[in-house]
């Protein structure tokens, strides 16, 4: 296991209802977003339950 710095977060995404592999991702400082759209930082394309752009990731202070 990797000790990342508290700027940092690993995420782990798994497909449920897909067969896709599993995507291990890793955000610095600068964050992040999660979407359908293929310009997101995590593109969950193909997914009509997902918006455009679904969530933003941030750091704010200390916390994401």
């Amino acid at each position: 296991m990797t000790i990342l710095p508290p700027t940092h977060i690993a995420l782990t995404i798994r497909h449920t209802q897909d067969k896709l592999p599993v995507q291990e991702v890793l955000l610095d400082e600068e964050g992040g977003t999660i979407g359908r759209a293929p310009a997101n930082t995590i593109a969950l394309t193909g997914d009509a339950n997902v918006s455009l752009v679904h969530a933003t990731l941030e750091l704010i202070g200390s916390r994401w």
